[in-house]
């Protein structure tokens, strides 16, 4: 069982049983249908998620939390979304909160691994 959260309130992700993608109630509606994981790596302890259509109103602190692991363990990963001024970028600098591809953002037990903009 693992349960992302950001800005340590609103509920980004949770997998226990059920999770948001499969109607759990409970997911901050910023979120709703734009976020997912990898099932097939859980396995492996990768708890890693990928938001779509990601904006600037993204960024801050997320955290992973782990409440069955003994100890427990919890991580913290700090998303900066920042938009890009390259031509030709597809974002466009008159909206204040641009939506990008996605960002995958993760963790594994005992390691922290990636956060990538796609």
């Amino acid at each position: 069982m693992f349960e992302w959260k950001k800005d340590g309130l609103k509920e980004v992700f949770f997998r226990g049983g059920s999770h948001y993608n499969s109607n759990r109630p409970g997911q901050s509606e910023e979120f709703k249908g734009r976020v997912s994981h990898f099932p097939e790596e859980l396995k492996h302890g990768d708890a890693s998620i990928t938001i779509t259509n990601t904006k600037m109103s993204d960024s801050g602190d997320y955290t992973c939390d782990f409440p069955r692991l003994q100890p427990r363990q919890i991580f913290h990963i700090k998303l900066v979304v920042v938009k890009s001024g390259k031509p030709g970028s597809g974002v466009s600098s008159h909206s204040s909160d641009q939506t990008f591809r996605k960002v995958m953002i993760g963790v594994a037990v005992g390691v922290l691994t990636k956060c990538l903009f796609l």
